[in-house]
Formats: C-alpha cells, sequence, structure tokens
C-alpha cells in the first residue's frame, strides 16, 4: 500500500499469486516463494518494494523466506 495515497499497489504480475511474501528489516526488498505447481516446486525469489529488479535466490524446493536478525 501507498503510505501517502492509501491506494493498493500491485508488485507481482506474473507468474501466478506470490503468497506469503516477508520484508527485510529495512523495508526496501521483499521476498516471496513462488507457486508451487505439479511441474515445479517452488522456489524463493526477491524483488525490491517497487517491485524490480526481481530475482531466484533459491533453487526448486526451497522453503518459506524469513529475514534474519543476526
Amino acid at each position: 500500500m501507498e503510505i501517502a495515497t492509501k491506494r493498493w499497489i500491485q508488485l507481482t504480475h506474473d507468474g501466478g499469486r506470490c503468497d506469503f511474501p516477508s520484508w527485510s528489516p529495512d523495508g526496501r526488498t521483499s521476498s516471496m516463494p513462488t507457486p508451487q505447481t505439479a511441474k515445479q516446486p517452488h522456489k524463493i525469489m526477491t524483488m525490491l518494494a517497487d517491485g524490480t529488479q526481481k530475482r531466484a535466490l533459491t533453487g526448486p524446493g526451497a522453503d518459506m523466506p524469513n529475514w534474519s536478525w543476526k
């Protein structure tokens, strides 16, 4: 949600649902598992808060994302 306008902004537009996002402590990066299908297990993706620079962090079969505070 854009705070100033209280308007929802969709960050993902391809690859199906990206449920359970996890935001970095500084709020600049989000990570989420990609949808799992019968042919491909999910993997963890990351992108900047504006939806750009999307990239895979793991290969297929990774667990849920969670930021470490250490």
